[in-house]
């Protein structure tokens, strides 16, 4: 696609024809599929293009399927394309929803749930993606997917867990030669290259019903 003579000429049409870029990009990733793998970061750049020209043109609905596959993509080749897709997967569920696009914004729900289980995603993050899951479910009158409520009745139905939530908190003093990402979450503070070394502490949470070994 980067070698195609019309491809540079993407961000002019954008800006003149919109439904004439959106014609070009279809050409384009049909060319990509047809053919040899693409370049993921520019198809990524593609669909996110031809969404917002969607969302700008009022085809709100198309624009969400294409952000959903957007979502998944991204997901696809997160190594590649360094994108975190929990955002997208959010913005695709909103769209999805508004747009009466109820059992794809449950799936988009579903993966994003996924997505910030797998990055240790504060819970109050967490609890309001199970929220919005519930609420979705119910507007289609269907219980709440089993993979959204694993783990989650055991906790708040245990009668040993009290006012501290059936947890303790400890300090884990570490010393550290990776690289800070810029990034605020947790799992991601570090990156994977080299910087000074740092001296820090971590307040980790162990179940009180843990047996050491």
């Amino acid at each position: 696609a980067q070698e195609d003579p019309g491809f540079a000429t993407l961000a002019y049409l954008a800006e003149s024809d919109p439904d004439a870029a959106l014609d070009r990009i279809s050409e384009i990733l049909d060319g990509i599929e047809s053919g040899a793998s693409g370049d993921p970061r520019v198809v990524f750049d593609l669909y996110r293009l031809a969404a917002d020209l969607m969302i700008e043109g009022g085809q709100v609905d198309q624009a969400a399927q294409i952000i959903a596959r957007l979502a998944g993509f991204a997901a696809q080749f997160r190594a590649v394309l360094d994108i975190d897709p929990a955002p997208i997967f959010a913005e695709a569920a909103a769209l999805l929803e508004d747009t009466g696009q109820l059992r794809e914004a449950r799936d988009a729900l579903q993966q994003l749930l996924a997505e910030q289980r797998a990055g240790a995603r504060p819970s109050e993050v967490i609890n309001q993606t199970l929220a919005d899951l519930e609420r979705v479910s119910a507007a289609l009158g269907q219980p709440m997917p089993d993979s959204a409520t694993a783990g989650v009745q055991s906790l708040t139905d245990d009668p040993t867990r009290g006012e501290t939530g059936g947890f303790h908190e400890v300090d884990v003093y570490y010393a550290t030669d990776r690289a800070r990402s810029g990034k605020s979450e947790p799992a991601e503070y570090y990156g994977s290259g080299r910087g000074d070394l740092e001296l820090g502490v971590a307040t980790v949470t162990i179940p009180e019903q843990h047996t050491p070994g």
